[in-house]
Formats: structure tokens, sequence, C-alpha cells
């Protein structure tokens, strides 16, 4: 049997953080280009960071905490919509961005539990 290959993405930026499009679109766009796997992970900051980006007059490029929940949804029900589509498998995500500690972790397979497990608390 030869080795078969996926084609995936797993640092995918929407309108809801740093990227230039809204979630479907960005399902759209990757379903149509014949990816097999993708994942979304707009940008969630620490409230150090938040503070520091909003009085150096920076936009917050980020899901605010009170927004996650609303985020997580969205990207679960366009999961099942990829899936539906393009038999595309979307895996929704969170890039843990810190500025101030100069790191970035991806956390894929996120859901609103999880996110209380995060080291440190978000804006």
């Amino acid at each position: 049997m030869a080795d078969q290959w996926l084609f995936c993405d797993f640092h995918i930026h929407t309108d809801v953080s740093d990227g230039s499009h809204p979630v479907e679109e960005i399902v759209d766009l990757y379903g149509n280009h014949g990816f097999d796997v993708m994942a979304i992970t707009d940008h969630i900051i620490d409230s150090q960071c938040a503070s520091q980006r909003l009085a150096a007059g920076y936009p917050l490029s980020a899901i605010p905490r009170d927004q996650f929940q609303d985020y997580l949804h969205r990207l679960w029900h366009e999961k099942k919509r990829a899936w539906r589509e393009y038999n595309m498998l979307l895996i929704p995500g969170a890039e843990i961005t810190n500025n101030t500690g100069q790191y970035h972790i991806l956390a894929l397979d996120t859901d609103d539990a999880k996110r209380d497990s995060f080291l440190f608390p978000l804006y």
C-alpha cells in the first residue's frame, strides 16, 4: 500500500483576530482547494498583553474572553459543514499569544471547558 499524504494547514487566522476573511470564507477557500484537514487558530491573549496593546493604540487582534464561547460554537458549526460539503476535517483551535513573554502556543481541538485550564488569565 502506497503512502497517503494529507493536505493540511494547522495555523489559520480569520477576521476574528488578525486575519482578513470570515470563518465561513476560509472554510470554503480551503475546501475548494482540496485540503483534507485545517485548524482555525485565532489569537487569544492574556490580560497584560491586551492592556499593553490597547494602551499603545493597537487593535486587540484577538478573541475577547466574553466572545470565546460564541467563537467556538461558530467553529464547531463550520466543522460540521466542512465535513459535509468538502469531506474536510476542521479542527477548532486557538493560538495562545503572549507578546510579553514572547511565546505563541497552538491549542488544537479546543472547547469552552478546556479554556479554563490555560495557565494564565485570558483577556
